[in-house]
């Protein structure tokens, strides 16, 4: 081989080879311009994407950061009506045994009575 002399003088092995960049529609500094060219669309539309689900990110912690402050009140209310409510069952069952007690002596005094008021003649 001869040395930096262009072209003409390279060995190959069979035809001398001229290259095909200057025959080619675009070479290879043409596919370079396209393949950059790619590159920022592609890099664009990325950061276009990148930037659409990151606000939809956003969004979507607001809403579950309120969402989710209304469902702990919520539970809060829900806990405060549960503890009143088993208060209240509580209250009304001593009322009720109160009552059953109440009608167990009446029942008691009444069957101590009737035989006294019943005609036994």
């Amino acid at each position: 081989t001869q040395g930096g002399h262009g072209k003409e003088g390279m060995q190959t092995f069979g035809e001398v080879e001229t290259g095909k960049q200057d025959e080619a529609q675009y070479g290879v500094i043409g596919l370079l311009e396209i393949i950059a060219s790619d590159f920022a669309n592609v890099e664009a539309d990325t950061n276009a994407a990148e930037a659409a689900a990151a606000e939809a990110y956003e969004r979507f912690m607001v809403e579950s950061k309120k969402n989710k402050a209304v469902k702990t009140r919520s539970i809060e209310l829900n806990s405060s009506d549960k503890a009143s409510a088993e208060a209240k069952l509580t209250t009304d069952t001593a009322d009720l045994k109160s009552t059953q007690d109440e009608l167990l002596a009446a029942e008691r005094y009444y069957d101590k009575l009737a035989p006294q008021c019943i005609d036994q003649g």
